[in-house]
């Protein structure tokens, strides 16, 4: 981890609240000068900051930038932040060597793929575009259930977030007020030797702003989105089947 995000994660985790440049700097093993410059540049990406004397830096409130340093303090798990990427589900499966769960998530896809095999529109920085990998040790038979149950986890999310009733359509479509809201894509590799899945590819959109041309809702809550997919791999890393 560097010193930013040494920074970064010091400051949303204490957010609305002043921490000492000074204690920044000693903890960090770096001078208060260097705070005050790597400080000034999380200003320039977006992070609103407020900076007194004596008092040091408060972060105001969460913002809406992807982080792989932030959903991994409020999740635990492995993440990977790829800008722009042909689809999350692609290269998470491209990763599927790798051990362990994990988070792939990305503010563009080139080449979104809805499980009809149409095009997901993925506009930069116009949601969420993230693909959650599981090693859930379910069989070839659990698939849909475990679908449905990751579906649920995310309507239920969505709810909390936004403060309205939401509804699950075909499986894993989420509605809100009629309109669709998240698309899921799941999909699977197998174990060779057995009837069991060796991981499965959660892939979820969702809009947090408006695109013409897509026929979805965007979202309207307080919730950035970091917070949501944090949300979401918690409540998924919690089905039991």
């Amino acid at each position: 981890m560097t010193v930013k995000d040494s920074i970064k994660n010091v400051l949303e985790t204490n957010v609305g609240n002043f921490v000492s440049g000074g204690k920044l700097a000693e903890e960090l093993g770096v001078t208060r000068q260097y705070v005050s410059i790597l400080v000034s540049e999380m200003e320039k990406e977006g992070y609103d900051i407020t900076s007194k004397s004596r008092l040091g830096y408060r972060l105001n409130a969460l913002p809406d930038i992807l982080s792989e340093n932030t959903i991994s303090r409020l999740t635990g798990c492995r993440v990977y932040y790829v800008k722009n990427v042909t689809s999350t589900n692609d290269f998470a499966i491209e990763k599927s060597w790798i051990a362990g769960d994990r988070i792939t998530v990305s503010d563009e896809q080139i080449t979104g793929r809805k499980k009809d095999g149409g095009d997901f529109p993925s506009p930069e920085g116009a949601g969420i575009y993230a693909t959650i990998t599981k090693h859930p040790e379910i069989g070839v038979s659990k698939i849909d259930e475990y679908r449905a149950a990751c579906a649920e986890v995310v309507r239920k999310v969505l709810e909390d977030a936004c403060g309205e009733k939401a509804e699950t359509r075909d499986t894993d479509d989420i509605y809100m007020g009629g309109k669709k809201i998240c698309g899921m894509l799941t999909e699977c590799l197998f174990a060779p030797s057995s009837l069991t899945v060796g991981a499965v590819f959660v892939g979820i959109g969702i809009y947090t702003k408006e695109v013409p041309e897509s026929s979805m809702e965007r979202i309207r809550t307080g919730k950035v989105r970091n917070e949501i997919i944090a949300d979401i791999y918690n409540g998924i890393s919690a089905i039991s089947l």
